[in-house]
């Protein structure tokens, strides 16, 4: 069993694949596949998080460990990407990339119709912090 530090001691979670026992003087076990902070597995960033249990997911994963449910669908990024679909101020969305981002990315960068956006996290990302391209939405009317 592997010992990492306690979500209270704000340090960094490392990923594991078996129960950890934390260090800070809880008792208190972590689940295989329930990261608690971004961090890093073989080298990547984390960027997936689950809308339903919050578990945090690599990019190559399309099922939460912990619920099962389908990242496509229910990852955080899924879920605000349909809520400004469903949005009727929202006329397009902007692909916005890093300066520092991988071809892959690079590719995609531009502004999209509701109807034929890409998804994320961008299939073939190379970059070794993972995907972090994110939508802008664009408005047709903006309130004072």
């Amino acid at each position: 069993m592997q010992a990492v530090h306690s979500p209270d001691c704000s340090k960094i979670h490392t990923g594991y694949s078996e129960p950890v026992r934390t260090l800070c003087g809880s008792n208190n076990l972590l689940q295989p596949g329930r990261l608690l902070a971004p961090t890093s597995i073989k080298g990547r960033t984390i960027v997936q998080t689950c809308s339903r249990c919050f578990t945090q997911s690599p990019d190559q994963a399309r099922i939460c460990p912990s619920c099962g449910a389908n990242l496509k669908e229910y990852s955080t990024t899924a879920v605000a990407v349909q809520k400004m679909r469903d949005n009727p101020r929202v006329v397009n969305l902007r692909l916005v990339v890093s300066h520092d981002s991988c071809p892959a990315c690079q590719a995609v960068e531009g502004t999209y119709t509701k109807d034929k956006l890409p998804t994320l996290p961008v299939e073939g990302c190379s970059h070794a912090n993972g995907c972090r391209c994110f939508f802008e939405p664009m408005l047709d009317e903006i309130y004072p």
